[in-house]
């Protein structure tokens, strides 16, 4: 893929508008949404109307709500329902939906109000309670089928960073070395997008992110789970949610004016591809031993495909100092697994390296890539049970977390930011439908964000556990930009557990063929696929109409016959 090059926003604003258009379809007979009969308010910014609704918890059902109370009853916590009208819709009534936040409204949602959008503000809440908010919105109102889920923004960027322990005082495993929640927050005229990074195995929460984006006025809050297999477990939720909400304010009260750089670096491969092909043609995970491979791979055979290399996203103040790093890397989090206590595995000591060489005055924040096949060349032989007198080798997190952090820093202090003082940030999220495997009537409802950066940066987030060749394909296809891919990332919807390429999902393994509920065969090339249609729109580069076309003649071309050599006869 060549550079990706951008105008104006206003053309990205038009480019999504007219994809908005041409893939909706109005409900035939449902009424004109300039004929919304809700509250009507004109006092939006900018002269908008206005239109609110309250949704019943329990029941689901939809209301209006009176404009003498609206207002009054901005911050309690009803389930609330906002839309505003452009003066002039676009064609097909298309329509942003955005997070409800009384108190942070961003200027680029206004532009699109400018353009002909609707713009819906609705309190985040379940699945059904936004599949019930949707239906009444393009049932009733004429609204098109599929809103636009983008924030756009320009101008001098923002950031806030902060960490804050997640380890349970009252946790009855023993603690090798803690884990942490690590925020990032960037914020670029009034638009703010949050990072979460966390030790944990495999976290989500709902009511996180909807506290995050109510309380602080975050308009895409993303979280990513470091996959380590030696968490304190799910029971500590409650106290997950207060502490990483914690480091969120922290953050949000200390921004402070920034610079973004990137980069990727290769070095010898810490991972291997842990489904191993074997003599029938199918591949079986690394601890299945046979009469050719040992359990475990002690011989740390180099097994591929991998991506020897790892990602840096690098945020510095105006001063040029680093205040924080992103770090992302594919290989599994399980080196020191079934060792019965709690510990951060190597990403933990990675992240505390990288930070220890900037003296502390960085956070580091680990993202996994798709790291869902790739296994740690270096590990601890695992234990039986917490009584097993056999202890584990904890050298192996400080090695491997070591050698991470060493390419990290070095990578880190050669990035340089773009001299130029403005950042342009633009995101796109999309959900995306899928059913089980071997469970048909299983359903998947895969929630994925593509994150555009000064044009120069692309982040796919991907929940779940996808696997390597996804990520390997998709900085291929992203040649010429920095092509990021954050797995076990989520935001909401369903987490799909193990999520296989084709060709995997053919050879089979854990997590290929077996293992936990399995989403369908192809969702993962359907996935990266919308990705990339999604970064193009993002870039302004896919026209949604027909391009110019023409024919220019050219030189005529005159075929003059070459005389044949007159010697040795020919």
């Amino acid at each position: 893929m060549r550079k990706i090059h951008l105008t104006t926003i206003w053309k990205v604003f038009i480019v999504l508008a007219e994809a908005v258009v041409l893939n909706s379809a109005s409900v035939g007979g449902a009424e004109s949404a300039a004929a919304v009969s809700g509250s009507e308010k004109p006092a939006w910014q900018g002269g908008f109307n206005r239109y609110d609704y309250v949704m019943d918890g329990a029941t689901l059902e939809i209301t209006p709500l009176k404009a003498e109370t609206a207002d009054s009853t901005a911050n309690q916590e009803l389930l609330r329902g906002v839309i505003v009208a452009p003066k002039k819709p676009l064609p097909g009534n298309p329509w942003s939906w955005k997070d409800y936040n009384p108190m942070h409204f961003a200027e680029s949602e206004t532009e699109l109000l400018e353009r002909g959008y609707y713009v819906v503000y609705t309190t985040p809440g379940s699945i059904e309670q936004q599949a019930k908010w949707r239906a009444f919105l393009i049932g009733k109102y004429g609204l098109s089928k599929k809103p636009v889920h983008v924030g756009m923004s320009h101008g001098t960027l923002l950031a806030g960073t902060a960490k804050i322990s997640i380890t349970p005082e009252n946790t009855k495993l023993p603690v090798h070395d803690p884990v942490q929640a690590r925020v990032l927050v960037l914020e670029v005229g009034g638009e703010r997008l949050a990072f979460i990074s966390m030790d944990l195995g495999v976290y989500y929460s709902d009511r996180l992110i909807a506290t995050c984006k109510e309380k602080f006025g975050i308009s895409q809050v993303v979280m990513s789970s470091s996959h380590t297999h030696s968490d304190p477990g799910h029971s500590y939720s409650a106290f997950y949610d207060e502490q990483v909400v914690q480091a969120m304010g922290s953050a949000v009260s200390n921004m402070f004016p920034a610079k973004i750089s990137a980069g990727f670096r290769s070095f010898p491969q810490l991972g291997f591809n842990r489904l191993v092909p074997r003599e029938d043609g199918h591949t079986r995970e690394s601890w299945h031993g046979d009469d050719h491979y040992r359990s475990e791979n002690p011989d740390r055979i180099p097994f591929g495909p991998v991506d020897p290399e790892v990602g840096v996203i690098k945020i510095e103040d105006a001063d040029g100092q680093p205040r924080a790093i992103i770090m992302n890397y594919a290989c599994h989090a399980d080196v020191v697994c079934q060792n019965y206590a709690i510990s951060a595995d190597y990403p933990g000591v990675a992240c505390r390296k990288v930070e220890e060489a900037f003296d502390n005055k960085i956070n580091c924040l680990f993202v996994q890539g798709a790291g869902g096949n790739i296994e740690s060349l270096i590990i601890s032989s695992r234990r039986n049970g917490p009584d097993d007198p056999f202890q584990t080798d904890y050298s192996t997190i400080d090695r491997v977390g070591f050698l991470l952090a060493y390419e990290t820093v070095k990578l880190a202090k050669s990035l340089k930011p773009n001299p130029s003082g403005e950042t342009k940030i633009r995101y796109m999220n999309d959900a995306l439908k899928f059913t089980g495997r071997f469970e048909p009537d299983r359903e998947f409802d895969v929630r994925i964000s593509t994150i555009l950066i000064n044009d120069d940066i692309v982040i796919a987030t991907v929940p779940g556990e996808p696997f390597i060749q996804f990520q390997l394909d998709w900085k291929k296809k992203m040649e010429g930009v920095h092509a990021f891919l954050f797995g076990y990332t989520w935001y909401e919807g369903t987490w799909p557990d193990y999520i296989a390429d084709i060709q995997s999902a053919a050879t089979g393994g854990y997590g290929a063929d077996q293992g936990p509920p399995l989403i369908e065969v192809g969702a993962g090339e359907a996935i990266m696929a919308k990705h990339l249609e999604n970064t193009y729109r993002l870039s302004g580069l896919m026209r949604e109409e027909p391009g110019p076309t023409a024919w220019t003649p050219g030189d005529r071309w005159i075929i003059t016959p070459v005389p044949r050599s007159s010697q040795n006869g020919k």
